[in-house]
């Protein structure tokens, strides 16, 4: 196998993908006029997939995707039988949190630049949280993807929340409290319950959260549940 740099997908090298004359090109969902720089293969007969599954607000949803792959591999009985097995295991996890009584509340993300992104209400990530049994500030925000927040608009909920999830590539609580030294007046913080999603991450920098994850959402669910509520498993 050889591989060959064709560019992003914001800016493919449209010159070598003509000459290596793939069979597919498979793109993730992009505006129209990034979409409009393909519509040279298009014409020279090179079919173009777009791929929309990030904009899922479900993660079986976004995991769902994996039956378009088995039907372009010819895997459909296989894929089929995993992703109904998926579906069956987070579908059992979520009903466990159905009824409980006490939802702890939830700082996501990390700061950047005096701005902190968040996932919106209507996202994967906030039906996770939900699935999961927990108290999501931002749920009643109706958007798919990511909101932009001034530090200060997150700094009263951080100051309260029961847990920090996913605050950017730090290992240790020291790495995380060098990027501003505010962090220590939040709650997470002095309670010892922060928790990242980078435990897995191969040589190269991949990270099985993101990697896998994707198709394996019930094991993200489960420990959810685990870190907020662990006496349901």
């Amino acid at each position: 196998w050889r591989i060959a740099n064709i560019g992003n997908a914001f800016s493919p090298n449209v010159e070598m993908l003509l000459e290596k004359h793939p069979d597919l090109v498979i793109l993730t969902a992009l505006p129209a006029t990034k979409l409009a720089q393909y519509q040279t293969l298009i014409q020279a007969g090179i079919p173009v997939l777009v791929v929309s599954a990030w904009l899922e607000n479900s993660p079986l949803g976004r995991a769902e995707w994996a039956k378009l792959f088995a039907v372009l591999l010819e895997k459909e009985p296989l894929v089929n039988e995993k992703f109904a097995q998926i579906e069956t295991t987070y579908k059992h996890l979520s009903s466990l949190t159905d009824y409980i009584q006490t939802r702890p509340s939830i700082l996501p993300g990390l700061a950047y630049k005096d701005s902190w992104f968040v996932p919106g209400g209507d996202s994967y990530v906030a039906r996770l949280l939900k699935d999961a049994g927990a108290d999501y500030h931002w749920h009643y925000k109706k958007s798919t993807g990511s909101l932009k927040l001034d530090f200060e608009a997150v700094y009263p909920i951080a100051l309260s929340a029961d847990f920090w999830v996913n605050p950017g590539t730090v290992q240790t609580i020291e790495e995380l409290l060098a990027k501003d030294a505010r962090f220590r007046e939040f709650s997470p913080i002095k309670k010892g319950q922060v928790f990242n999603n980078n435990k897995q991450i191969n040589a190269a920098g991949g990270n099985a959260y993101w990697e896998f994850g994707v198709v394996q959402p019930h094991i993200i669910l489960a420990d959810l549940i685990q870190i907020f509520h662990p006496e349901l498993v």
